[in-house]
């Protein structure tokens, strides 16, 4: 519970820093993980915020890091990572942990491909130049690309990375990438279905496996969850009682508590209020379906919760 209120207090102080000083675009959300890199007093109790900065020029991701604790001094001036080769980042960055408790970092760029910079060993800000993610590339229809926000998702299933990102077109789809972020490829997830929103992925403790939720270009909300093989996905189901929701944001997803609803899972969309009049900018909720397990899904609306 420390650790989630961290980092939600960390979200909230570079957000309303950033969205009320107009130096990153309205869209932008960083991604906030602790630091396991460096000698103690110098990279320890340390944690790392990334942005795509896209109102930058030229475009790129930056970090900044802070303390654990939230009484000190507050976060670092913006540090400059590069962006993938001549292709400015146009998603939201991801980060996750390597077994070596490294972070490692993926964006997705103009030229609709996956990138992935890891951090150094010693030095807890530096990275490594930017490499492409998969043996093989992402379909790309460039003239009438979609717009990226939270186009990437990276989680990790036993050893093997799984890395998610839609494809930049007008009838966008859902592409995975499992094994390593550089021998992987890349494959349809769920099918050739047409996705309207970023997807979002989620691990489902009832089965260990991950789940996965979009709305569809006509507003219903979709899922798939993996096979007990855990090398494929069950194609795009419509949800029960799904209402028609706007094509604007990624779904919400939060696994309930163990003690009630355990492998359940709840489900939801954000529209975000944006403010600056010394105001963080702030989702309003509206959680929708209760009730993902392994067998089903059953739905009801539980109405809108503001953060």
């Amino acid at each position: 519970m420390i650790m989630e209120t961290m980092l939600f207090w960390g979200i909230v102080l570079i957000g309303c820093f950033s969205s009320c000083s107009g130096s990153v675009s309205s869209t932008s959300r960083f991604c906030v993980i602790e630091n396991r890199v460096g000698s103690s007093g110098v990279g320890s109790q340390r944690m790392l915020a990334f942005r795509s900065n896209t109102t930058a020029s030229p475009v790129s991701v930056e970090v900044s890091y802070g303390d654990v604790d939230p009484s000190s001094a507050g976060w670092s001036s913006w540090k400059n990572l590069g962006a993938p080769m001549a292709s400015p980042p146009l998603s939201n960055p991801v980060c996750e942990m390597t077994e070596q408790n490294q972070t490692q970092i993926f964006v997705q760029a103009s030229d609709g491909q996956v990138y992935s910079a890891i951090q150094d060993t010693l030095n807890f800000l530096n990275f490594s130049s930017w490499k492409k993610v998969g043996s093989n590339s992402i379909p790309v229809s460039l003239p009438n690309r979609s717009t990226l926000v939270d186009s990437v998702s990276a989680v990790w299933y036993g050893k093997q990375l799984m890395v998610f990102a839609r494809s930049i077109s007008t009838s966008s789809r859902l592409y995975w990438c499992k094994g390593t972020s550089t021998s992987c490829t890349w494959g349809l997830v769920a099918g050739t279905a047409l996705i309207g929103t970023d997807a979002t992925l989620i691990k489902n403790p009832f089965t260990a496996k991950y789940e996965g939720f979009v709305i569809s270009p006509k507003g219903k909300m979709y899922r798939t969850w993996q096979h007990a093989s855990g090398n494929s996905f069950k194609a795009w189901k419509a949800m029960a009682s799904s209402p028609t929701f706007s094509v604007v944001s990624r779904p919400v997803a939060q696994v309930m508590g163990y003690s009630i609803y355990n492998g359940k899972i709840m489900i939801g969309e954000s529209e975000w209020i944006t403010t600056c009049t010394g105001a963080p900018r702030l989702p309003v909720i509206q959680w929708t379906i209760l009730g993902v397990t392994a067998r089903g899904e059953t739905g009801i609306r539980l109405g809108e919760d503001s953060i």
